[in-house]
């Protein structure tokens, strides 16, 4: 039968191939549970407060380091909820101004930071020295990943027709046999020949 979330580790053979029940899918009908939190760190604070204060859930998640996807997660989660109506309850504009204005200084010393960085890389390019190859790797591996070249491999779902596939290894297996007991008369008579 069908499960949901991660199988048991236990060894499984393919039996006959069937067609699927009503039965089979009940499965699909359960309520997924998102993973909680089960103890609230600093980011997670800073998170919750921001999105209490009303900072759109992208900005927060660039001014936390978490994926969009994670706050979402988050963002559902009962405990996590709770956590964001104690710091909507506290907010006050002293801290929304001061978060706001932490966050652009952190973009400005980033541009400054990349400027600096490019600069360099200019100034050893029209003088024609080379970067030590291990430091300009360094340089590109920490800041791919800000503009779309993650090192994280990205998974692709391809729906493929098991039943199908199986079932022509089958055949193929079964054929490559015949093929095997209908030359065997064929090599005694090449031998007595």
């Amino acid at each position: 039968m069908l499960t949901r979330g991660r199988l048991p580790r236990v060894k499984l053979e393919i039996g006959a191939i069937r067609s699927l029940t009503v039965d089979d899918l009940d499965c699909l009908r359960e309520k997924r549970t998102t993973p909680t939190v089960h103890r609230f760190r600093d980011p997670h604070h800073r998170l919750a407060r921001l999105l209490a204060s009303g900072v759109r859930p992208k900005d927060a998640a660039e001014a936390c380091g978490y994926s969009i996807a994670r706050v979402y997660i988050l963002h559902s989660d009962p405990s996590f909820m709770d956590l964001m109506a104690k710091y909507r309850a506290d907010i006050h504009e002293e801290w929304i101004g001061g978060e706001g204005e932490r966050y652009s200084m952190a973009n400005e010393v980033n541009v400054k930071a990349l400027r600096t960085i490019a600069e360099h890389f200019d100034k050893a390019e029209e003088e024609g020295e080379l970067i030590p190859l291990d430091k300009a790797l360094r340089v590109f591996s920490d800041t791919a990943d800000r503009t779309g070249l993650v090192k994280k491999s990205t998974v692709t779902n391809i729906n493929v027709d098991f039943a199908k596939n199986l079932e022509r290894a089958r055949q193929l297996r079964d054929a490559s046999r015949a093929q095997v007991v209908d030359a065997e008369p064929q090599l005694l008579e090449s031998k007595n020949g």
